[in-house]
């Protein structure tokens, strides 16, 4: 009898183990549809990336899934992420359409932007910079691809004025591991940044590039840029930190003519030591013996016939300190305690530190950004104060 109850008792569990792996069952196949990524949980409602290529987290939690990248008035990717702690993640390469525009107005502070190993194909501007209020903002974009197929580089200085700009204001863009390349039937002559000839307010763009590809191969047009810089009122400051060029014919890097005359660009080595790279055809008669805006040399490195690959590092004789390069005709410590810097490029040697009326280092460092690095140990002297 005793071991009949036990028995009944058994086939009593037994069937409530069943009856709740029935109603469980269910609810466990709606989490499955679910898809986990590094920012967070998409619901299984939205787990089909050809309909929702674009997901929005915030802070870890799913703000969007959407097809739409950055329609103006519209809920899509770009406008639905200008709060902090923002992540947008392409799931599947993407094809940018007429009509669409990348519109980075207020807001954008710290977002992130996840090509997640994808390619961006847009025949027009991805980033369009408008700024419509007196902020700086910062967007970081990694892991993947931008094939630009028609007139248009990838990104755009352009401001609108909006109610209460008042200008000098912009954005930190920051590239990792990503590669921006032409496409065939491309016509666009700068492959980075282009300018905008109607919106005219003053305003900055900082893009640093680390370990990134720029492929402009496919345009064989003479008179190629990679940012063009030649609006006086777009101040363009670029650092390339240990990226790899590649074209077709002779490139210039910057196109500053006529444009803000603090416009700068830096080469520099990544984080492994990687110094930025060019690559030509070897057919193409490239200076050697040049010195890019007189801190930066160009070694080959490779030569198989067909292609030759020069290594940009800096110049013989140039001083390399954390805050730039020296240029080599200003080493001399003794002659020049003092060098000035700003965003990164050589500005001023001096050995006058606040002379009134003078260049000096005080007088050459009154913008943003600025670095004053004493080389050795200096005397202030009468007649010299710090204004």
């Amino acid at each position: 009898m005793k071991k009949a109850k036990i028995l009944s008792l058994a086939l009593v569990v037994l069937l409530i183990a069943l009856a709740t792996a029935l109603f469980v069952l269910p609810a466990a196949a709606e989490e499955t549809g679910a898809v986990e990524t590094e920012y967070g949980t998409i619901p299984a409602e939205y787990a089909d990336a050809q309909a929702y290529p674009f997901v929005v987290f915030r802070n870890g939690e799913l703000v969007l899934a959407t097809a739409d990248y950055g329609i103006n008035g519209q809920a899509s990717a770009l406008t639905s992420s200008r709060e902090a702690g923002s992540v947008i993640l392409l799931r599947r390469d993407f094809t940018y359409t007429a009509g669409e525009y990348g519109e980075l107005s207020i807001g954008h502070p710290d977002t992130i932007f996840d090509l997640g190993g994808h390619t961006f194909t847009s025949a027009q501007y991805v980033f369009q910079s408008y700024k419509r209020s007196n902020e700086i903002t910062s967007f970081t974009v990694k892991n993947g691809t931008f094939l630009l197929t028609g007139s248009k580089a990838l990104m755009r200085n352009a401001t609108w004025s909006g109610a209460g700009y008042t200008g000098g204001y912009g954005f930190n863009f920051n590239f990792e591991n990503v590669t921006v390349k032409f496409g065939e039937g491309a016509t666009a002559t700068s492959l980075l940044v282009g300018q905008d000839t109607v919106h005219q307010y003053d305003m900055f763009m900082n893009a640093t590039f680390t370990d990134c590809t720029f492929d402009t191969t496919a345009v064989t047009t003479e008179g190629l840029t990679l940012f063009d810089a030649t609006n006086s009122l777009y101040q363009v400051n670029a650092v390339i930190n240990g990226c790899e060029i590649k074209a077709s014919s002779a490139i210039s890097f910057m196109n500053a003519t006529g444009g803000d005359a603090d416009s700068s660009l830096i080469f520099a080595e990544d984080a492994n030591g990687n110094f930025v790279t060019l690559t030509l055809p070897s057919s193409v008669v490239f200076d050697t013996d040049s010195v890019y805006n007189d801190v930066y040399a160009f070694v080959k490195i490779s030569d198989d016939g067909n292609t030759a690959t020069y290594e940009i590092a800096p110049a013989p004789g140039t001083v390399v300190t954390e805050y730039g390069i020296i240029p080599k005709e200003y080493a001399d410590e003794t002659t020049y305690p003092f060098v000035v810097f700003k965003n990164g490029a050589f500005v001023l040697a001096t050995a006058n530190y606040g002379i009134n009326g003078q260049a000096s280092a005080l007088t050459s460092s009154r913008e943003a950004g600025s670095v004053i690095l004493l080389r050795r140990d200096f005397t202030y002297t009468a007649g010299e104060y710090g204004e």
